[in-house]
């Protein structure tokens, strides 16, 4: 078979579009995307109806500014063995 006109794609697109109408109008039933669509709609607005009964967590930050240990930050190695003492003496650490 060899290239089709313009007109026969035309004509084969037309087609289709009638076919997909005429199963419309016969069989009333909502297609599978249809119904997926549908559930997808239901299964969010319950997701959303559970989430507002949810209370949020609190946010709980486990960083402590004022840890002694910040101060070890950035020393060399004979700088952070002298503070380290410092800070045992001091018995901010054990």
């Amino acid at each position: 078979m060899g290239k089709k006109t313009i007109s026969e794609m035309q004509d084969i697109i037309l087609n289709q579009f009638e076919r997909t109408i005429r199963n419309a109008q016969r069989n009333p039933q909502p297609t599978l995307v249809e119904q997926l669509i549908a559930e997808s709609k239901a299964r969010a607005a319950a997701w959303e109806a559970k989430k507002a009964n949810i209370k949020p967590q609190p946010f709980i930050s486990h960083y402590n500014p004022d840890n002694p240990l910040n101060q070890l930050r950035g020393l060399n190695k004979y700088d952070r063995k002298v503070k380290m003492a410092e800070l045992k003496r001091a018995g901010l650490i054990k």
